[in-house]
């Protein structure tokens, strides 16, 4: 069902941070770099999913609102992710077809997951001993 399994995608998204961090050298008190996923609309105005990374000083596990307030926000943030792509444009056929809870399963399991094993694998090694969070505009998120 999913082709984006062979690592192409982590490939991609690790080259693209790479480029980013070196680019856009994040500071050194960066204690977490937060992969954030949200609602988009492409210029021809159909439903996408936006997915970016920035920096967070003062990450606290419990309060998820030390991670609204970036102190590394690089223009170059946002990432692409055939994976989180995939499964977007699968939630939205869930959604057009009425199959409301596949839709919702997909629209929150499915990317949270996604995004979280491609941040992972795509950040090893990059972003030293500094947490990891991957997680919804909406506030949920997870700590790898």
């Amino acid at each position: 069902m999913y082709r984006w399994c062979s690592g192409r995608d982590v490939a991609q998204v690790r080259s693209a941070l790479e480029r980013l961090l070196r680019n856009e050298t994040p500071p050194q008190s960066i204690d977490a770099f937060y992969f954030e996923l949200f609602d988009a609309v492409d210029g021809a105005g159909n439903e996408t999913l936006g997915y970016y990374v920035a920096g967070v000083i003062g990450f606290d596990t419990e309060n998820g609102d030390s991670l609204c307030d970036p102190a590394w926000w690089p223009e170059g943030r946002y990432l692409e992710s055939l994976a989180l792509s995939t499964i977007r444009t699968d939630q939205l056929k869930a959604r057009s077809s009425k199959r409301s809870r596949d839709a919702e399963l997909l629209g929150y399991a499915g990317q949270l997951g996604v995004a979280l094993i491609v941040s992972k694998f795509a950040a090893a090694e990059l972003l030293g001993d500094r947490k990891c969070v991957v997680g919804f505009d909406s506030g949920d998120f997870a700590t790898l």
